[in-house]
């Protein structure tokens, strides 16, 4: 390896560091909260870091010709999953800022993709400094065994640990289909009745795992809780949870699609559809917006009247059949299933019709203010 092959090597190595770093920051939900204001330099970081390691991969293509041509597998096996990595990590870029369709299971992939890369290449760098040289090993069939032994080895270990990503790395995901297992300290009576269609859940089950991200600690509902219809309304409103667990509700099956590439499927909800609320306080014709607060006292956001008044935008109580858990923000939370899951603002206990945009709490740190996840205008 020439001088400028190994100078190279570095700042591949150095690109490849800035990545798991600030990946891990960006991916922890422990650390969505406490790190929320620098998410937009940490995702900004991350690109360039990508877009860096692309064009030193790309530069050092003919050095991998040869590699290939020696018959090192390592590096050929290298390049194929950093190219894999990069290609997921810049759709699921392009997705977030709106200009692809994610998948729903592509964050779980990037995921994979990077945990195997990182492990691989840790490995190569500890065999690039320890392993015998291939002369060594044409001279001493001892050695060379060994030098098979360590690469096996290696290589098995990093293939574990790109399989064992979602234990290594816990994403907050819980058994799929069961509600129960996630933490709940609300402490409301009397509880929602579940509908015949939410008990068993007309979804059947839904099916993937839910990660618990909170940029605030959960607020715990008690007697106290009160949800307000107020602004731009001719009859504002502020039910107690007996009043607001006796109002009529429906029941749909939808999909829950975050914008970070995961997605849960098949969702039995049981709620109130925002239309109807928006009805029964008389909205003013000034009104051209609804903001919607959380009860942690710090998240918001927004939807037109339009789209808060699609058939299956609604303030769910019951997520199959059970009530919703605090983890999952109950007692309740909105579904906006056509939108990225930033705008079902969790632990909703307000509504607020107003007569201008509003940024909410993901939008003032990049995010779009439209979140179509088949992104539509």
């Amino acid at each position: 390896m020439t001088c400028g092959e190994k100078r190279t090597h570095r700042l591949l190595a150095a690109a490849l560091v800035v990545l798991a770093v600030t990946g891990l920051l960006l991916y922890l939900p422990v650390l969505r909260g406490p790190l929320a204001d620098s998410r937009p330099f940490l995702r900004a970081g991350h690109i360039i870091a990508g877009l860096v390691f692309a064009a030193l991969l790309a530069a050092n293509i003919p050095f991998f010709r040869q590699a290939a041509a020696g018959r090192d597998p390592v590096q050929s096996l290298l390049l194929a999953v950093a190219v894999a990595w990069l290609v997921t990590g810049g759709w699921l870029s392009l997705g977030q800022s709106g200009w692809l369709a994610i998948p729903g299971d592509l964050s779980a992939v990037h995921l994979f993709l990077a945990v195997l890369g990182s492990a691989a290449a840790l490995f190569h760098a500890v065999r690039a400094r320890f392993a015998p040289r291939p002369a060594a090993e044409a001279a001493d069939t001892a050695i060379g065994r060994r030098a098979f032994f360590i690469q096996a080895f290696g290589w098995l270990a990093a293939l574990s640990l790109g399989a064992a990503w979602q234990w290594l790395l816990p994403a907050g995901g819980k058994a799929p289909g069961d509600p129960a297992a996630f933490k709940d300290c609300n402490s409301l009576t009397p509880p929602p009745t579940p509908a015949p269609q939410s008990s068993p859940p007309v979804g059947g089950g839904y099916q993937g795992k839910f990660r618990v991200y909170t940029v605030a600690p959960i607020p715990c509902a008690d007697s106290a809780w009160r949800f307000t219809v107020g602004g731009l309304v001719d009859k504002p409103r502020v039910y107690n949870w007996e009043e607001f667990v006796g109002l009529p509700r429906r029941v749909q099956v939808s999909d829950f699609h975050c914008v970070e590439g995961w997605s849960v499927r098949r969702i039995t909800y049981e709620g109130i559809p925002l239309a109807w609320l928006l009805d029964a306080a008389a909205v003013q014709p000034a009104a051209r917006y609804v903001k919607l607060l959380s009860g942690d006292g710090v998240y918001t956001d927004t939807l037109s009247i339009d789209q808060a008044r699609l058939d299956d935008v609604m303030v769910a109580m019951l997520i199959d059949g059970r009530p919703i858990p605090s983890d999952l923000g109950g007692p309740a939370r909105l579904v906006v299933p056509q939108m990225h899951a930033y705008k079902a603002v969790k632990w909703l206990v307000a509504m607020e019709l107003i007569d201008r945009p509003h940024s909410g709490y993901w939008e003032k740190r990049g995010y779009p203010a439209d979140a179509w996840v088949d992104k539509r205008g």
